[in-house]
């Protein structure tokens, strides 16, 4: 079987109150770590309920760089 490679870059920012995203981080008891990690589970389920199981999708890589400045 021939499988295909597909890269998605995509580049998201945005300006958000720093109280926010702290009350948030506090709120969910997780820190920035913990929100990319969930973010990338959230990627990869997403991936698998349109396009199939993680069989189906072999190398799988999910990179999230959350820079705070």
């Amino acid at each position: 079987m021939k499988t295909l490679k597909f890269t998605i870059t995509n580049t998201i920012t945005y300006d958000v109150n720093e109280k926010v995203v702290y009350d948030f981080l506090e709120r969910e008891n997780m820190t920035i770590e913990d929100y990319k990690k969930e973010l990338s589970d959230s990627f990869k389920e997403m991936f698998e309920s349109n396009i199939g199981t993680s069989e189906d999708l072999k190398n799988l890589t999910i990179i999230l760089d959350i820079q705070i400045d």
